[in-house]
């Protein structure tokens, strides 16, 4: 079945568009005397190879080699009378790659003139790009990308002898900002969006000119006022001159990173121009699975009539930790990393004396921030066996298929391990080991409705199962989320999927969770809250700029940034932790205290088990 573009625009799906076409060629050894377009006719084969790597790096829309395929540019070239064959054969070439698997773009850029606005010429210019528009129109394009442009009232035009062809087809609409975010002519982007928006167009964006640094700059901007889906096409950073070359030197691991920043704040389509590659689209790509992974269909026990579930057990007599927060006891659990190698001597030393303090769970991540690390199913064990404590597990999705979900977690409930956090998963590619992949069958929500689907005694299909499970089952939510309606959507979700408490990313400001909580309150489950004391400086900047959704407030900052590093820091982010976790206090079941690089006395500093001077 052929994908249908504007519905999986509506149904919020971040889509991937290619990268830059003629960076590649240039990087194949095509000099930029030549006409790039040209190459559909006589070379196309290397049209394609480039076409083929970014399909394969992941892209979800392809550019036809057309930027410059207007009449206008191609004079320059003296190939004016070849406009037709150039953009159809083009278009052929981009669809003999793509078949079903993705979307074809037609690519129309400036004509790269000064346009006097006089009626006669205003009518050359439409008459200019109604033409290649007919000849892409007609050879078959899904849609017409209109980018590069700078000047509103060029793309007035351009859009107006689109819509003289085909009124219908999808249109995106992309426009070149300075690095001061605004257009070339003085315009802002809430002009833009405002303009743009009265012209029937399906999404809105900025390419070219700037690196993904500025871009998510101005497209913040946008994004505060359009209701228009918004694309981000940013350069691989300022081009530098190297020995007579043109080269890009912002790196793959660059771009995925600011991909994830694109998406957390609500940009729905990321792909790259000028010095971007199929590696970077393709780290962009994972970014963006990992984020938005794909939904197998698993089978909601609520709403099928075809078979009967089983009464669960009692939300107190499922494990401990129920019993604890049912009780309404503040439960702590401190979180600690699991050993990069085999030898659990040291951990399962500072568990213990974690235990002493009265600490009630352990909470141990799986592979974190995609790390090399010991099971957690297989800490829990020891942790069990040699301390006599009870953990809290991450369960992650992203490298499991379904059965092996199903596999692990019907093991754990035989090991009796059923405190689990259900977890999307980070990508494999933000860690040591990019080479390993993903899998994403099902998100945190699927996980979660089938984990619900167990304790009923169903499995993700439905079928009965012989007997029922009794995981307690959390998830994590995000109170600083960018996109906040997003994030109490999928809350939402979670929770009627069957979650029973949520543990919250780490919170610095008050204000912001004391919001997120208001906004749920009809929907509020057991809640722990994450606690982070701050190592250093260095460390509180990496929270606040690195980490999504966690804003550290000016103030503590501040104070970090006086502290510097070393114990008094270390002291510092201590005291800092303490005052958050007494603000919140009132507005949560528990708190989990990660312990930063493994020191423990930290935690046990915050919850006022030991003075905060034993800190070092």
């Amino acid at each position: 079945m052929a994908r249908n573009l504007r519905q999986e625009l509506a149904d919020k799906k971040v889509l991937i568009l290619d990268g830059a076409m003629g960076t590649m060629l240039y990087n194949k050894g095509v000099y930029i005397n030549r006409s790039f377009e040209e190459l559909n006719l006589s070379q196309p084969d290397l049209v394609k190879e480039i076409h083929q790597e970014y399909l394969d790096a992941g892209a979800d829309i392809l550019m036809a080699n057309t930027f410059s395929a207007n009449r206008k540019k191609l004079e320059h070239f003296e190939l004016s009378e070849k406009v037709g064959e150039i953009n159809q054969a083009a278009v052929k070439l981009c669809r003999e790659v793509c078949q079903d698997k993705a979307f074809v773009a037609g690519s129309m850029g400036p004509l790269g003139m000064k346009i006097k606005h006089s009626h006669r010429e205003r009518s050359t210019v439409i008459s200019c790009y109604q033409e290649q528009a007919q000849y892409l129109i007609g050879a078959g394009v899904d849609l017409i990308v209109v980018e590069t442009f700078n000047d509103l009232s060029e793309v007035e035009m351009v859009i107006e002898a689109i819509k003289n062809v085909s009124a219908d087809l999808p249109l995106f609409v992309f426009m070149t900002f300075t690095w001061d975010h605004s257009l070339l002519t003085g315009k802002t982007p809430e002009d833009v969006v405002t303009f743009l928006e009265t012209q029937n167009i399906d999404v809105i964006g900025a390419n070219c000119s700037t690196g993904p640094h500025s871009m998510l700059g101005t497209l913040k901007k946008m994004m505060e006022v359009s209701h228009l889906p918004v694309a981000a096409m940013p350069n691989a950073g300022p081009p530098q001159q190297v020995e007579g070359r043109t080269l890009y030197m912002t790196n793959a691991s660059y771009m995925k990173k600011y991909a994830k920043r694109f998406i957390n704040s609500g940009v729905q389509l990321i792909g790259g121009c000028c010095g971007t590659t199929p590696e970077m689209i393709r780290e962009i790509a994972t970014s963006v699975k990992a984020l938005s992974p794909s939904r197998v269909k698993v089978v909601d026990r609520k709403s099928t009539l075809t078979v009967e579930s089983q009464e669960p057990v009692a939300y107190e007599k499922l494990t401990g930790m129920s019993k604890v927060l049912a009780d309404n006891d503040f439960l702590y659990s401190v979180e600690l990393r699991p050993p990069r190698g085999f030898n659990a001597d040291s951990i399962l030393k500072k568990i213990k004396e974690l235990k002493e303090y009265g600490v009630h769970m352990v909470n141990i991540p799986d592979s974190p921030r995609a790390t090399l690390s010991m099971s957690p199913m297989a800490l829990a064990i020891l942790v069990r066996e040699h301390v006599g404590l009870e953990s809290i597990i991450h369960f992650t999705c992203n490298n499991r298929n379904l059965l092996a979900m199903h596999g692990d977690l019907l093991g754990l409930h035989a090991l009796n391990i059923r405190d689990v956090l259900l977890v999307t998963g980070d990508p494999p590619n933000m860690g040591n080991y990019p080479m390993a992949t993903s899998i994403y069958d099902v998100d945190a929500i699927g996980i979660t409705r089938i984990v619900d689907n167990l304790n009923h005694g169903l499995d993700m299909i439905g079928k009965p199962m012989k007997n029922i499970t009794s995981f307690h089952n959390g998830v994590g939510v995000d109170p600083g989320a960018i996109d906040m309606d997003r994030e109490i959507d999928r809350y939402i979700q979670k929770v009627e999927a069957g979650a029973k408490y949520v543990m919250t990313q780490p919170v610095f400001d008050v204000k912001v969770f004391e919001k997120f909580m208001s906004q749920v309150k009809d929907y509020r489950i057991k809640t722990l809250v994450g606690i982070q004391p701050l190592l250093s400086h260095k460390n509180c900047e990496f929270m606040h700029y690195e980490v999504p959704g966690v804003s550290v407030p000016d103030d503590i900052r501040e104070v970090m940034k006086k502290a510097g590093s070393g114990p008094e820091a270390r002291r510092e982010g201590v005291a800092i932790a303490q005052l958050a976790l007494e603000a919140v206090r009132d507005l949560c079941d528990g708190a989990y205290i990660m312990a930063p690089m493994g020191n423990y006395k930290m935690p046990l500093a915050v919850m006022g088990k030991i003075p905060v001077e034993a800190v070092q």
